[in-house]
């Protein structure tokens, strides 16, 4: 019955992103929310149609701008150490032909940057976790640490927060588990990455987390949660 009107080639996945043809619009779902679990952990996610919780006007939030085929965040920034970091906003931001701008992708891994953005960023990083051993860098993943006897090394992971232009809601600040991944051997790496004109934030930020859309008033949240 949901492939009425659309073509059905392939199964196992739900389309999201706006449009009539999407899951929510067949639905008739005008908020919607997600949580996806970590990723050391065997427990499934949780999808909630016509579900936006209260609780979310006290959480980090973002406006929403809906443009065809996605779903952009009205982000500002990076902090990290609670110092915003010299990233131009011309990175954040679309051009005339839709061409840039913010939008969450949970089939994307990583978080990925435009290169000069990402630049800045890892510089930035790398600045404020003086106290991390660099390793050899990983396929895809290109700042890596070795951590193998250096005591308490969670201390020195510098605090990474996201900002959006939404005045009432908080920055999106990140747990270690949420910036590095680990590759084995006490070998941890940065779980972002330098990308195209697009920044897409991945599922590794958002593990952990429940994010909700609520169409009708543009707006997106995310709240921590144990799916």
């Amino acid at each position: 019955m949901l492939c009425d009107n659309v073509q059905c080639g392939r199964y196992g996945i739900l389309g999201f992103v706006p449009g009539g043809y999407s899951f929510p619009s067949q639905l008739q779902a005008n908020t919607f929310s997600f949580c996806l679990p970590t990723y050391n952990t065997t427990t499934s996610g949780s999808l909630y149609l016509n579900y936006y919780p209260s609780a979310f006007q006290y959480s980090s939030r973002s406006m929403l701008i809906i443009r065809t085929g996605h779903y952009y965040l009205d982000f500002s920034g990076v902090e990290i150490n609670q110092e915003a970091i010299p990233i131009p906003p011309e990175n954040w931001q679309c051009d005339r032909e839709g061409v840039g701008g913010v939008i969450i992708d949970t089939g994307s891994t990583i978080t990925r940057f435009p290169k000069k953005a990402y630049d800045i960023f890892k510089d930035y990083f790398l600045r404020n976790a003086q106290g991390l051993p660099l390793s050899q860098p990983e396929e895809q993943l290109d700042t890596c640490f070795n951590v193998a006897g250096v005591g308490e090394w969670e201390g020195f992971v510098p605090k990474v927060r996201f900002l959006f232009k939404w005045p009432s809601g908080r920055p999106l600040e990140f747990e270690t588990g949420q910036l590095l991944m680990s590759v084995g051997n006490n070998k941890y790496c940065l779980a972002f990455g330098a990308g195209g004109p697009t920044t897409i934030i991945g599922s590794w930020q958002l593990q952990g987390s429940l994010v909700g859309f609520d169409l009708p008033n543009h707006l997106v949240g995310f709240l921590r949660a144990s799916c």
